[in-house]
């Protein structure tokens, strides 16, 4: 078995296999990996690595080759994003809900040279999917080597298990290319966004510092690692703090409380729909999660308070972020209560910077000014732009290097980000500013209202109006215009008139139209049951 190269600390790793190499040194045995199969020692994940680096070497990848990855969270997604940034190659980590048009895009948009799949996910054969994609052969014309689908307890097939042989990691900075990831494209085509050695080493370092995250942790992990969640965020908190990623190929709320329990995981790493799958089931069949006393939790209030007062996440830390900015870019504190937690953000990590500037003069905003919302911007640690994008690039950096992250917020007199939705999202009745994310947030806390999704649609007169879509935490005996009508005065009595949504549709949970990825999509919202009510009121009035 290859030995590790040594390395010094890992809080002086520049580079992903840096940090790989100090962990893997100092602490060998050490589980690296827990998922739902198997535990993968540091030793066992070096092998693997310097196994699949020297493969794919031999097939003549070398620094800067784009290699993507098409799996399921498995100790063999980690390996081999590890493997190919050891070698000085670029992972390219892919949508596992991609359909094959989605998966041909993607791999002209990085120039894809080689793919390492499994043969099937979830019930869809991807030797199918990726041939529909012309991805599974080799193809010259475009210095494509093909599909290695890795199936077994061993390498992918199509790779030599004869060659093992030491092979040092590639000549590297922290200014490297270490990824492409790609941006969810809800609301337009996918970008790519370029991510660095140093930014990934660094700022794991500083979220699992934040966070509080030892050697002994071991993180629980269910959402799909090609987000920016996973691939940007908590493997390099794990290497950097050399804790244990316990790992799930899917969130599935019984099966996961279960996992979480037998293998004592400490960390929760996870958002609103993974709080309140866990919240409900340990509401009808308890499991112990009392192992779970930190982490990463919600953006929603509601999200946060369950997470608090359900799971017991009291250590558990409050979050902003985005892949652009490696994973996070604040994280409330140890100390902070509970009112900072569930209500802010928090403050920005020691490798960032946060500002939020007005919205029509791009002006820095004095902080403590709730009334007056800007647009978040981020400096520090933060991509160096999106690949070959030009456009993007120049729409989403200032002159003097901060981020505009689209984002809308504001910063308290502590310096606390308040996050009010997205930029886009915001609405205008009657000249005023409304950010969703708010009412959202009041409307979940009534106690019949299981989530609120609010956004503007076009009303009858033309004007835009506040809608909300409503799922119910139990079927109700009144019809809906009774229910709106109960909402409207309670909502009326906790915050401004103005804010309170003009038309509520109310759906059932499996109802809620989605993306492609698995977002909520108010658009489709909109269009499916807002549209029909207008159409409804426009043959009234006839």
């Amino acid at each position: 078995m290859n030995e590790p190269v040594p390395a010094s600390t890992t809080d002086a790793a520049s580079t992903v296999p840096l940090a790989f190499e100090a962990y893997a040194t100092q602490s060998p045995d050490h589980p690296i990996v827990i998922d739902d199969v198997r535990t993968v020692t540091a030793r066992e994940m070096y092998d693997y690595c310097t196994r699949l680096q020297a493969n794919l070497e031999h097939l003549g990848l070398s620094k800067g080759d784009t290699v993507g990855i098409l799996m399921g969270n498995s100790w063999k997604w980690v390996a081999a994003v590890l493997a190919v940034t050891r070698g000085g190659m670029i992972a390219v980590p892919l949508n596992t809900w991609y359909k094959a048009a989605e998966l041909r895009s993607a791999s002209a948009k990085v120039h894809l040279r080689a793919l390492i799949s499994e043969p099937d996910l979830h019930g869809h054969d991807y030797t199918e999917i990726l041939a529909e994609a012309d991805l599974v052969d080799p193809d010259s014309s475009r210095s494509y080597l093909g599909t290695f689908f890795w199936a077994g307890p061993d390498l992918p097939t199509g790779l030599d298990r004869t060659i093992g042989h030491p092979v040092p990691p590639a000549h590297i900075t922290e200014s490297d290319t270490a990824m492409y990831a790609f941006t969810s494209g809800s609301s337009a085509e996918p970008k790519v966004v370029i991510l660095e050695h140093g930014g990934l080493v660094r700022n794991g370092h500083a979220m699992g510092a934040r966070i509080g995250v030892t050697e002994e942790d071991r993180i629980w992990f269910a959402a799909p690692l090609f987000f920016g969640l996973g691939c940007a965020n908590v493997i390099h908190v794990t290497l950097t703090h050399r804790a244990t990623l316990c790992l799930q190929r899917r969130f599935e709320p019984a099966s996961s409380a279960q996992f979480i329990e037998r293998v004592k995981c400490t960390v929760f790493y996870g958002l609103g729909p993974l709080i309140r799958g866990l919240a409900k089931q340990q509401q009808t069949q308890p499991f112990d999660l009392s192992s779970l006393t930190k982490g990463v939790i919600g953006v929603t209030a509601e999200d946060k308070r369950i997470a608090i007062d359900t799971l017991g996440l009291r250590g558990a830390r409050s979050t902003y972020g985005l892949t652009e900015c490696y994973g996070l870019a604040t994280m409330t504190e140890p100390g902070d209560d509970v009112d900072t937690l569930v209500q802010t953000q928090g403050t920005a990590l020691d490798t960032q910077q946060i500002r939020c500037t007005d919205l029509e003069t791009g002006e820095p905003i004095e902080v403590g000014h709730p009334e007056q919302l800007g647009e978040i911007e981020v400096r520090g640690i933060v991509t160096p732009g999106y690949l070959n994008n030009e456009d993007a690039n120049a729409a989403s950096f200032t002159d003097d290097g901060w981020f505009r992250t689209g984002d809308l917020g504001w910063l308290d007199s502590d310096r606390h980000l308040h996050f009010a939705g997205r930029l886009k999202e915001v609405v205008k009745v009657n000249g005023i500013t409304i950010s969703p994310a708010e009412v959202e947030d009041f409307v979940a806390r009534h106690p019949d209202v299981e989530d609120a999704f609010a956004f503007g649609w076009t009303s009858v007169s033309g004007d835009e109006q506040l809608c909300c879509a409503i799922v119910l935490a139990a079927p109700q005996d009144a019809d809906e215009e009774q229910l709106s009508d109960a909402l409207r005065q309670w909502l009326r009595q906790r915050i401004s008139s103005y804010k309170v949504p003009s038309r509520f549709v109310f759906l059932d949970a499996d109802k809620v139209p989605t993306t492609p990825t698995g977002k909520v999509s108010k658009r489709l919202i909109g269009e499916q049951f807002v549209d029909p009510q207008i159409q409804g009121a426009k043959s009234c009035a006839k």
